[in-house]
């Protein structure tokens, strides 16, 4: 780290704090709805309010805050004025004794993170240079999975009421760093303040630091903040200025139906059911096709870069079904939001170890984790589920002693996964005749159709594109993009209520894809996992194919809107189908 761009990193890290304070109350209502329940504060009719009011807010934060930059409040102003409204809103919560009192401060807070979230994009883009704003936009995905957490793992253990003191102390943390940090060089050089451009160039980045390249950079890639509204608007004439405004206005509207925020909220209701798929059962296929894929894979692209894929994609399901296994009902929620945090830790590392690595010394790197890995899971006991499958009650009951401690009920903990797990003895020819049953073969071809779809959305190709993209972030004035975006966050908000009743949005989340989609399959003991997870590969095939074909011959912004379209199409179906399993 090269410490003459120390104030630069203290920075960016202190936005990060703000990104964590924003998923954090996303990640509230699912672990502290049924406290709020039992204590008589909040019934069943004020529950889908109290869950849902904060993306609301949050959206009209973002509004306030375009509306903000354009008044020519500069940034850290803002970031201090919506903490204050986060505080006033954690403040209520702690003191609720009714509803209102919840509501009203999870909406406080929601409006406060739609402020904070626009700040946190725009000020670590502005106060960092091109070479450093694709590991800088890296950790904001980092941090918004380390803030989601942090809210399940306390609300697990903490009353709701510390669980709200936690988020005003995150709030306050987050007011104060801002305090500190400087205002951004950027908006001082659109104010016509190039001498405190450069004074603040020279703290973020070290006295050596070509300060006045760096603001004829700048002027040279953003508008002029002295422009009146009626210019403005003229300059969307101009395809370059509107062209990047269309596409993320299309993106934001697509995203908000989507109902990726909502089902956040009621993860933990969805996952409870985990165990009631049957992983071995399930996984059985999935390699098999996986193989296929990386066959296919190498015919493609690159052999090495297929078979580390291969690789990771059995890591990936042994990984979510070992936690299944050997976790319990009560500590599912955790452990499952461990495993989305622990994700982008590794897109994090991905991006920080490969700006300052060879690529050689990249893939040694990544030889090193797979290393740990095996060596962890080769001290780690067989999962206790595997041996009531296969009859070994025994053996199951001395592994839930160890996972669990001397004084664990095993034998209760034996007949629950008895009864919510398929014999792993079924037959072949049994198992396809179930096919003829419409209630086995309804989910099946509804899962393998929203499997495609998920595929041919083409998010994993986003993830390697995702530097390219950021890398031109700062030629597009913040001011006039941000302008749009929230308007179309709340034109999506209003089609989606048209659309879709709040039961639909929390089913519609891209989340929902994980563990085969678990919560698709929640009545499994209807339906063999064999015979849904032999259709879902097969489609991800198909889409993964299509996808590769949309990278190699399609510009990159026509990726983008198929990636757009097809992730709304994917969400939609989901929801709608999953209104009509139900």
């Amino acid at each position: 780290m090269n410490l003459s761009n120390l104030p630069t990193y203290i920075a960016v890290f202190s936005s990060y704090i703000g990104t964590t304070t924003i998923i954090f109350i996303v990640g509230f209502p699912s672990p502290t709805q049924k406290q709020l329940i039992d204590e008589n504060i909040l019934d069943y009719q004020t529950l889908p309010i109290f869950a849902s009011i904060s993306h609301i807010t949050r959206i009209l934060g973002l509004s306030s805050a375009s509306l903000l930059v354009q008044l020519g409040f500069n940034l850290k102003l803002q970031a201090v004025i919506s903490s204050v409204l986060g505080i006033a809103g954690y403040v209520l919560i702690v003191i609720a004794n009714s509803a209102a009192y919840v509501i009203i401060g999870v909406a406080l807070v929601g409006y406060y993170t739609g402020i904070v979230a626009m700040f946190v994009f725009i000020y670590i883009a502005e106060v960092t240079l091109d070479n450093q704003r694709k590991v800088m936009s890296g950790g904001i995905g980092f941090s918004v999975r380390l803030g989601l957490f942090i809210a399940y793992f306390t609300g697990i253990w903490l009353p709701f009421r510390w669980f709200a003191v936690f988020g005003l102390f995150q709030v306050c943390m987050y007011c104060l760093s801002m305090i500190i940090n400087p205002l951004s060089p950027v908006w001082y050089v659109q104010q016509g303040l190039d001498d405190k451009a450069k004074s603040t160039l020279l703290y973020l980045h070290g006295s050596e630091f070509d300060a006045d390249t760096e603001i004829q950079k700048i002027k040279g890639k953003t508008l002029s903040s002295k422009i009146s509204w009626i210019e403005s608007f003229r300059i969307l004439k101009e395809w370059k200025v509107l062209k990047p405004m269309i596409l993320m206005a299309v993106i934001a509207s697509l995203k908000e139906l989507g109902g990726h925020e909502a089902m956040v909220s009621f993860s933990s209701h969805i996952l409870e059911n985990q165990q009631a798929m049957d992983p071995k059962v399930a996984s059985l296929f999935y390699p098999i096709f996986l193989i296929i894929g990386s066959i296919v894979c190498i015919l493609i692209m690159n052999y090495c870069v297929a078979l580390v894929g291969y690789q990771t994609g059995i890591a990936m399901i042994v990984g979510m079904t070992y936690i299944t296994e050997v976790s319990l009902d009560n500590q599912r929620k955790v452990m499952n939001g461990g495993f989305g945090f622990s994700i982008r830790i590794g897109l994090f590392m991905v991006y920080s170890a490969g700006i300052w690595l060879s690529f050689r010394w990249f893939a040694v790197f990544g030889l090193f984790q797979v290393c740990m890995y095996c060596l962890s899971m080769i001290i780690n006991p067989l999962s206790p589920v595997w041996y009531v499958q296969q009859g070994l009650d025994d053996k199951a009951k001395s592994t839930l002693l160890y996972l669990h401690g001397s004084e664990f009920d095993a034998d209760t903990e034996i007949q629950k996964i008895k009864e919510k797990t398929l014999s792993s003895k079924i037959s072949w020819s049994e198992s396809f005749r179930a096919l003829k049953d419409w209630k086995v073969l309804k989910p099946i071809i509804i899962l393998s159709v929203l499997a495609s779809l998920k595929e041919l959305g083409g998010h994993e190709a986003m993830v390697s594109f995702s530097s390219h993209i950021l890398e031109n972030q700062q030629a597009m004035d913040p001011k006039v993009a941000s302008l749009f975006y929230p308007i179309f966050l709340i034109i999506g908000s209003i089609v989606c209520i048209l659309i879709m009743n709040y039961l639909l949005k929390e089913l519609g989340g891209h989340e929902a894809m994980v563990s085969f989609s678990s919560h698709i399959l929640e009545n499994q003991q209807a339906m063999d996992p064999k015979v849904a997870s032999l259709f879902y590969p097969i489609f991800l095939i198909i889409g993964a194919i299509v996808c590769i074909l949309i990278m190699n011959y399609c510009k990159l912004k026509w990726l983008m809107i198929a990636a757009s379209i097809f992730q709304a199409i994917s969400h939609i179906s989901m929801a709608i189908c999953n209104y009509v399993i139900h």
